[in-house]
């Protein structure tokens, strides 16, 4: 879901994203709070920097994993509209992690997701100059019913694979 189209529990039975806004009328669980940060390989060009600056980010290809990571880094950490030199939101995690291991650009991802190939030499986090980016994945649902037995489960599994992913 996109930040700026909260939609209605009532159109919902139930909903999972990264948006922090949630309808008023709805039930809110907070799934996880993750670090978001930048990622490159360490033969990228800005693989030897110390330090990243916003500016800096706005003249590389940034790759994102959907459209919810995109809006919070644009108005988190870019904080503005001015073009950018180029951008690409790809389907999964997996997809963008392997794209950043090629050298092709920028990736955000979540810390889980990268420590691997962190740990392995195949990508480098980036500092970005006064700038901590957090996400956090929710769940809503309508208060007027109750979540059935198969979502609180789903859920608390969801919740245990995170807090593994994290640790």
């Amino acid at each position: 879901m996109n930040e700026d189209t909260v939609p209605s529990v009532k159109e919902l039975d139930f909903v999972i994203g990264y948006t922090e806004k949630a309808p008023l009328d709805a039930v809110r669980r907070k799934i996880v709070d993750e670090a978001l940060e930048a990622y490159v390989a360490p033969f990228h060009a800005l693989g030897n920097a110390t330090r990243v600056s916003s500016s800096e980010l706005r003249q590389r290809l940034l790759i994102f994993p959907d459209q919810p990571i995109y809006d919070l880094v644009l108005n988190r950490v870019l904080q503005s509209s001015e073009s950018l030199a180029g951008t690409w939101i790809l389907p999964d995690l997996e997809s963008v992690k392997d794209l950043a291991m090629q050298g092709r650009g920028v990736a955000f991802l979540p810390s889980w997701m990268a420590a691997k190939a962190v740990a392995e030499g195949n990508l480098i986090r980036l500092k970005i100059s006064g700038r901590e980016l957090r996400c956090g994945y929710s769940a809503w649902w309508q208060p007027t019913s109750p979540l059935p037995w198969i979502a609180e489960v789903f859920l608390s599994l969801l919740c245990a694979e995170f807090d593994e992913h994290q640790e």
